[in-house]
C-alpha cells in the first residue's frame, strides 16, 4: 500500500519546485486549500481522478507522485497480488447498483438497496418500435452521481480507448489509474461490453484485475477486460468511488423526485434518438401490441425489467416516508399507486415469463389482457407522479 507520509513529502517537494502555492494549487484542482495541506502532511491522499492533473502540473508521472519504484514494485507485485481485504459483495438486481452499494459499504457508507437504486426506480426505456432497450449508465448518470454524492461518496469515471486504425492504445494508462485507486483502498468497478454487466474490482497484479463474479461470489482474475484484437475503436469504462461528505436525506429525496417528474424532458428522451424514456414508454408498448410489431420476447423483457424498477420505487418511497417523517398521507397514497403499478406489471410478467417455451408471436387470447395490465400500470404510475409533484412542492417550502 502507499505510504501517505512519503507521498505528502513528494507533493510538497514537487509543488515547491514548480513554484505553486497551496492556495494556487487548490484553485487549479478545484479543491479546498485544506485538502492540499492534508496531502502534504500525510493525513490523506489525492483522489485518483486528480492524479493526471497533478502529473501534468508537476511535469512528472503517477509513479513519482505516489513514490512507486517502478522496477522494484514490479518485481514485488509479480510475487503477490494486491487485494482489498474485507470487501463484501451485495448482489442486487442490477450489477451497477451491486457495485456501488458494495463500494460504499467498504468505505463505511451503508445504504439500503432501495435507496441507492432510486434512479432505476423511476426510469423506463423502450425503442420507439416497441422493442426492448436496456437501461445503461448514461440514462441515469446524472441522478446516480447525485445520489452517490448525497450518500457520502464521490464517483469518478476512468475511461480509455484503443484504435486499430492509428495504433493508439491507452488501456494501460487506465490500468495504472485503477491500480493507484486500489493502492489507496478505493474500490473500482468496470463495465464488460461482452456481457453488458458491471464487475467489482477488488485487486490486481501485473497481469490484470481481480474481480468478484456475481453468481458465485468468487474472486476471479487476473483479467484486463481489454480484447487483444480491436475492430476500429474499442473503449473501456471503469469507475472508482472515494469518500465524500454526506448530505441530508431530504436532499436525496428532492433530487430523485425532481429527476422522476422531469425525466421525459431530458435530452436523451427525444424521439429522434429512436427511443423513449419515462412513463410514455407504456404507450409505446401498448401501441406495439395493437399494431402487432411487438413480439413475445420484447414484451417479456420489458415487463420483467419494468417490474423490478417499480419494486424499487416502492422501496424508495417507503424509506423516504420514514426518513422525512412528514407528509404521511401524501406518501401513503403515492406508495399505493406504485404498489398497484407493480401488481399489474408483475401479473404481466407472469403471463409472459422469460425463458419459457412459446411461439414468436403474442397469442391473440393474451393481447387484450396485456394491454389492460399495461394501461393499469400506466394510470397508476401517472397518478403516483402527480402525488410526487405535490410532495416535491411541500419539500421546496421547507428546503
Amino acid at each position: 500500500m502507499l505510504d501517505r507520509g512519503k507521498v505528502g513529502e513528494k507533493i510538497f517537494v514537487l509543488r515547491k519546485k514548480s513554484g505553486i502555492t497551496q492556495y494556487h494549487l487548490s484553485k487549479l484542482l478545484n479543491v479546498e486549500p485544506l485538502e492540499i495541506s492534508k496531502w502534504e502532511n500525510g493525513v490523506s491522499l489525492p483522489n485518483t481522478d486528480l492524479l493526471p492533473v497533478l502529473a501534468e502540473l508537476f511535469d512528472t508521472n503517477f509513479n513519482e507522485i505516489l513514490c512507486i519504484d517502478k522496477i522494484n514494485n514490479k518485481k514485488e507485485k509479480n510475487k503477490s497480488r494486491v487485494l482489498l481485504h474485507g470487501i463484501k459483495y451485495f448482489n442486487c438486481d442490477f450489477s451497477l447498483i451491486s457495485c456501488i452499494k458494495s463500494s460504499l459499504s467498504f468505505l463505511g457508507v451503508h445504504v439500503s438497496t432501495g435507496w441507492i437504486s432510486a434512479p432505476y426506480a423511476f426510469t423506463m426505456k423502450i425503442n420507439n418500435d416497441g422493442t426492448f432497450n436496456n437501461l445503461n449508465y448514461n440514462d441515469i448518470s446524472e441522478c446516480i452521481n447525485e445520489v452517490v454524492k448525497n450518500c457520502g461518496g464521490i464517483l469518478s469515471e476512468l475511461s480509455s480507448y484503443s484504435s486499430k486504425i492509428n495504433g493508439y492504445d491507452n488501456h494501460e494508462e487506465m490500468f495504472e489509474k485503477i491500480k493507484s485507486a486500489i493502492d489507496m483502498a478505493f474500490p473500482c468497478y468496470i463495465f464488460n461490453n461482452d456481457k453488458l454487466q458491471y464487475y467489482l474490482i477488488v485487486g490486481y497484479d501485473e497481469s490484470g484485475y481481480y474481480y468478484i463474479e456475481p453468481n458465485t461470489l468468487r474472486v476471479i482474475g487476473p483479467n484486463l477486460f481489454s480484447p487483444s484484437d480491436y475492430n476500429g475503436q474499442n473503449s473501456l469504462k471503469a469507475y472508482t468511488i472515494t469518500n465524500g461528505k454526506i448530505s441530508s436525506c431530504i436532499k436525496t429525496i428532492k433530487d430523485v423526485f425532481e429527476y422522476a417528474v422531469n425525466i421525459t424532458n431530458y435530452p436523451n428522451s427525444k424521439s429522434d434518438l429512436g427511443y423513449t424514456i419515462g412513463p410514455k414508454a407504456y404507450r409505446i408498448l401498448i401501441n406495439g401490441i395493437y399494431q402487432g410489431t411487438v413480439d413475445y420476447n420484447n414484451l417479456a423483457c420489458n415487463s420483467y425489467l419494468w417490474t423490478k424498477c417499480k419494486k424499487f420505487a416502492v422501496l424508495f418511497l417507503r424509506e423516504s416516508k420514514l426518513r422525512m417523517d412528514k407528509f404521511e398521507k401524501l406518501f401513503d397514497s403515492t406508495i399505493s399507486y406504485y404498489e398497484n403499478a407493480v401488481n399489474a406489471l408483475n401479473q404481466l410478467s407472469q403471463l409472459f415469463p422469460l425463458d419459457s417455451y412459446h411461439d414468436y408471436n403474442i397469442p391473440e387470447s393474451r393481447k387484450n389482457v396485456a394491454i389492460m395490465l399495461l394501461k393499469t400500470a400506466q394510470r397508476n404510475e401517472e397518478r403516483g407522479l402527480e402525488k410526487i409533484k405535490y410532495i416535491l412542492n411541500e419539500i421546496y417550502k421547507i428546503w
